[in-house]
C-alpha cells in the first residue's frame, strides 16, 4: 500500500496544480520518511 500511495503523491507533484504539487510534494516527503519506513517494515513481517 505504502508504494501505491508513494505513486499518487508522486503523480501529483507532477501536476499542472500548484495545489496539487504542494499536497504531493508534502505527501511524499511524509511516506519516505525514516519513521513511516520503519512502521511499514514492521507491518510488513
Amino acid at each position: 500500500m505504502n508504494e501505491t500511495a508513494i505513486a499518487v503523491a508522486q503523480r501529483l507533484q507532477a501536476s499542472d496544480s500548484r495545489t496539487a504539487r504542494w499536497v504531493g510534494s508534502d505527501a511524499l516527503r511524509e511516506l519516505t520518511s525514516a519513521k513511516i519506513a520503519r512502521h511499514v517494515a514492521r507491518r510488513e513481517l
